[in-house]
């Protein structure tokens, strides 16, 4: 019996989840991308999965493109196809791979974009303290600027992972490694204003510290609309570049900016390697051009006239 292309893809989507255990994210990922992909397909006939040609793909890549769809948007999407069609190699359905000669497209690098000291004093103070959700919104902020956590790492964190006692953070990170990360006296302050008037009120029966009322973590949607909310409330630069990594290269560049090695960042950080952190060095060396060109434009006064005004 010849199986339906949903049926493919929920057989592809159980794989990656049960057997190759990959992480919820990509996971998630994966199945948005195919659906785009099984509507378009739809859409253009409802050809079977199992005898589709490299130049189908090509047209489904090439209409997105011409319809304004980012090259790193196309990138990534071709990266699932190339999955979803090597499992179906893998499992025998099809005898060719119709990807295998498809060239990734380069990616773009998007310009990072990190706050300075000012403006994440200004972002910090944003959420209304007021408010429970406000108390929350400040103890995120504030737990990613002193700790430099991923979004994930920050929205998936549980009771167990506080150590009070020490003002730390034990963070499960990428590759499920894990890390202490201290909390700064202000995170430590925010945290515990916001379990004690906040969490601890909402009978709530979820491990998760920053949970929903079913018990799960926030949503990394609805966290970072959170954020970029304020930010548009009280920057108005360009924003198209602040992204959910911007507080933690903030945190980073911050960091260097006030004399620690890099080697100590990327302890921090949470990479296995310092290649990964070597790009916020570039950014605090930036800092340092620009501040020098800054300065030279100024106008130095004549030595005679800063003689003749010492005597009068």
């Amino acid at each position: 019996m010849t199986k339906s292309n949903a049926q493919l893809i929920n057989e592809f989507i159980h794989y990656i989840s049960v057997v190759e255990q990959k992480s919820e994210n990509t996971v998630t990922s994966y199945y948005y991308n195919l659906a785009s992909f099984f509507q378009w397909n739809s859409e253009q006939g409802n050809q079977s999965f199992l005898h589709f040609e490299t130049v189908s793909l090509n047209a489904y890549l090439a209409q997105h493109y011409e319809q304004g769809i980012s090259v790193n948007t196309l990138r990534h999407w071709l990266v699932t196809l190339r999955r979803f069609f090597q499992f179906l190699l893998l499992k025998g359905y099809i005898s060719k791979d119709p990807t295998l000669r498809m060239a990734l497209p380069k990616a773009i690098k998007p310009k990072m974009l990190y706050l300075t000291e000012e403006q994440m004093q200004l972002l910090l103070a944003q959420p209304d303290l007021s408010k429970g959700k406000g108390l929350r919104d400040r103890a995120m902020l504030e737990l990613i600027y002193s700790s430099g956590l991923r979004i994930s790492e920050l929205l998936n964190l549980t009771f167990n992972q506080i150590d009070k006692e020490n003002r730390a953070l034990r963070v499960k990170g990428k590759g499920a490694k894990t890390r202490i990360v201290p909390m700064s006296e202000s995170a430590f302050a925010y945290l515990n204003d916001y379990l004690t008037l906040y969490r601890h009120q909402q009978q709530v029966a979820s491990e998760y510290v920053f949970a929903n009322a079913q018990g799960n973590p926030m949503t990394r949607m609805n966290f970072w609309q959170r954020i970029r909310a304020y930010a548009q409330k009280c920057f108005t630069f360009d924003l198209s570049g602040f992204g959910p990594h911007s507080l933690r290269h903030t945190f980073a560049t911050h960091l260097l900016n006030h004399g620690a090695d890099i080697r100590s960042v990327q302890t921090l950080l949470g990479h296995s390697s310092l290649q990964a952190t070597q790009v916020y060095t570039h950014v605090a060396q930036e800092q340092i051009k620009q501040l020098h060109s800054n300065f030279s434009r100024q106008k130095l006064p004549n030595l005679s006239q800063l003689k003749q005004k010492k005597k009068g």
